[in-house]
């Protein structure tokens, strides 16, 4: 949940550390927001996925099975 009006970016790094990819998303309203991550091309496994609003990150974890 984006707290109030803000710059978002959002980065997908695989569980090595390493960047996979960055969705720049520009200036999004105060809410919650749905972003298809499409990760075809990506092999299956744990990737972690983090948030950046204005001065705020957030982190979390997904695994890709297929």
């Amino acid at each position: 949940r984006i707290p109030a009006r803000t710059d978002v970016k959002l980065h997908v790094y695989g569980i090595n550390g390493k960047l996979v990819k960055t969705i720049n998303k520009a200036n999004l309203a105060a809410g919650r927001h749905i972003v298809d991550l499409n990760m075809a091309g990506h092999g299956k496994g744990t990737y972690i996925v983090q948030l950046e609003a204005g001065n705020k990150k957030d982190v979390t974890r997904f695994i890709k099975l297929k």
